[in-house]
């Protein structure tokens, strides 16, 4: 593969992540997406199980939760995503007690990657923010 079609195809890897697992609850493909290697810097939850129980968090945190990806871009090894997560808010997050609103988290994720699957994840985030619709 050309450089150009691996960046495709890593960005492609991480967009599956937030269509298939996210926002459609699909664990079951993880292992096709995230090395058993895989850390999330944040947190340092690892492997495949680290991502399932991330997403178990996060849909446990914010009711009916979905994921919008705004902008993806990707070269070589590293693929970046600025996106929002839409829901409402019944858990507490990151020391803010749940509001039982509807909220929109702004964040921003960059990913390494390792043959074809997700390596390591940096993820930034702002606080639950008031939103009209979940």
């Amino acid at each position: 593969m050309t450089g150009t079609e691996v960046a495709a195809a890593n960005k492609a890897a991480v967009l599956r992540l937030f269509d298939e697992v996210l926002n459609g609850g699909r664990d079951q493909v993880l292992p096709e997406l995230i090395a058993a290697e895989f850390v999330n810097t944040n947190n340092g939850i690892g492997g495949p199980a680290g991502m399932a129980a991330g997403a178990a968090f996060l849909r446990k945190t914010f009711e009916k939760p979905r994921f919008v990806v705004e902008d993806a871009m990707a070269e070589g090894d590293r693929v970046a995503v600025r996106w929002k997560l839409f829901g409402r808010h019944v858990e507490p997050f990151r020391g803010t007690p749940p509001s039982g609103a509807a909220v929109v988290v702004p964040a921003m994720s960059m990913y390494r990657m390792a043959g074809g699957k997700i390596a390591e994840s940096w993820v930034q985030s702002g606080p639950p923010q008031p939103h009209g619709g979940s």
